[in-house]
């Protein structure tokens, strides 16, 4: 069993620093698929366990969300953050933020 968990927080390592290093390519492919595919498309791609297919990770979409909110802390503050979805202009912000 432990073995099976220092694998598994080895590759969770390898596909951090895998995205830490290639962030802007990650977004930047994020952001064409979003305006160019389907939702179902963009969810298996970025958000499914089954994803991956253009960088030989799954889930970095949850990757580029966390980065967003991080952005949305530093610019607002954490509780701003947290309820900023319920802004008019929220998804505004956000492709905003994908096209920096």
């Amino acid at each position: 069993m432990l073995k099976y968990k220092c694998k598994n927080v080895t590759l969770i390592l390898m596909m951090l620093s895998f995205a830490e290093s290639n962030w802007e390519n990650i977004k930047t492919e994020f952001t064409k698929d979003v305006s160019t595919v389907t939702p179902i498309e963009v969810f298996r791609e970025w958000f499914s366990i089954n994803g991956g297919k253009k960088f030989g990770y799954s889930r970095l979409g949850y990757f580029i969300g966390d980065m967003f909110f991080q952005n949305q802390i530093k610019k607002f503050g954490e509780t701003k953050a947290i309820i900023a979805w319920k802004e008019s202009d929220f998804e505004e912000q956000v492709k905003n933020w994908l096209l920096q």
